[in-house]
């Protein structure tokens, strides 16, 4: 075995600074990022793995979901044209439910455990409006 050079051990240790710095620049990142200071597109994982919370921000707009273990959407927040939406989802995945904000007001959309849509309340230029139709998809009652 030879005895290192000083040329050696002073390339050895110029490499062992950068590798140095460069953890220092990573734990400084995960540092700012456990800080509470996130941007997007961030996902949360469960202890399985699993997506639980995604968050998006892209060309279409801003979206939040929060799902299940299994990959089901229980929640989604989304950007619309005229302001946001909420979705609440049942445990096989169909929207059950929808509040949204419309250009002249709110509205409010109800489903069946299939996602099939059975109702809605809503604003427009005249007003306020309730629909409700059957499982065939008429129109049970109207108001006004």
């Amino acid at each position: 075995m030879s005895d290192p050079t000083e040329t050696h051990l002073l390339e050895r240790l110029a490499s062992l600074e950068q590798q140095i710095e460069r953890q220092q620049r990573r734990c400084e990142a995960l540092a700012a990022r456990l800080e509470g200071v996130l941007r997007t597109p961030f996902r949360v994982l469960d202890e399985h793995g699993s997506v639980v919370l995604e968050v998006v921000k892209n060309e279409a707009g801003v979206r939040l979901r929060l799902l299940d273990g299994e990959g089901r959407f229980l929640v989604t927040f989304t950007d619309i044209a005229s302001g946001g939406s909420i979705a609440v989802h049942n445990r096989k995945g169909a929207e059950v439910v929808g509040l949204a904000a419309g250009h002249h007001g709110g509205n409010i959309g109800i489903s069946t455990h299939t996602g099939q849509l059975a109702g809605w309340l809503n604003v427009t230029e005249t007003g306020g409006h309730i629909v409700t139709r059957d499982l065939e998809g008429h129109i049970t009652s109207r108001h006004p």
